[in-house]
């Protein structure tokens, strides 16, 4: 048996009721007096809640029983006058299009590699741009969370831990050499709080 927390999404009573299961290791719960659906991936861990329409909130009593068909679960409604209807592939697209890339994965995997990659003793980035895109890129052969078509980006291609909800942009010029680039990230992180929750666009 394992446990997941998921006072994160709701810590009330009775928060959700029906499960409905979505393929790919994926879990989503109809919500009952929770004011966001929970979705559930055992294999990462990862425990999400995604909100309801404004004018569902505050509610009690909501959805009960859910189904899936076909990537789309359906919550059949116990109050409310409403089905309720949950894309999960949406909601994988929009998370996609929101990820940044850890600073530890910058200076350790991908530094590493970079250098590991390339001849140059200090590569420029246009150096490097197999590793974004070709062959041998990080995402080669990968599904695309966003079109669901072979290949995709760097930050879809790598673990979990990797990755989070960008926190900062970083904007760079491509014929700038790798320590420059990552010498000034680590200058700035040096400065913050809480590196670990840091994650660049």
């Amino acid at each position: 048996l394992q446990a997941f927390d998921v006072t994160g999404v709701h810590s009330g009573p009775t928060k959700f009721a029906g499960c409905a299961y979505l393929g790919d290791d994926v879990f989503v719960c109809s919500p009952f007096n929770s004011d966001a659906i929970l979705r559930l991936c055992p294999t990462s861990g990862t425990v999400e809640g995604r909100a309801l329409p404004e004018r569902l909130r505050g509610r009690k009593s909501k959805f009960n029983a859910c189904t899936s068909i076909d990537g789309l679960v359906v919550c059949s409604p116990f109050s409310p006058s409403e089905l309720l209807l949950y894309s999960d592939a949406v909601h994988v697209r929009v998370a996609s299009e929101e990820q940044g890339i850890s600073l530890d994965f910058l200076f350790n995997d991908f530094k590493q590699k970079a250098e590991a990659s390339i001849k140059e003793q200090d590569p420029c980035f246009h150096d490097l741009k197999g590793l974004v895109y070709g062959d041998e890129a990080y995402g080669h052969g990968k599904l695309c969370p966003r079109d669901r078509a072979p290949h995709c980006a760097l930050v879809d291609a790598l673990p979990t831990a990797e990755t989070g909800k960008a926190t900062h942009f970083v904007s760079w010029v491509w014929s700038y050499k790798l320590s420059v680039v990552l010498g000034a990230l680590q200058d700035w992180a040096d400065q913050q709080d809480g590196k670990a929750s840091i994650f660049v666009w």
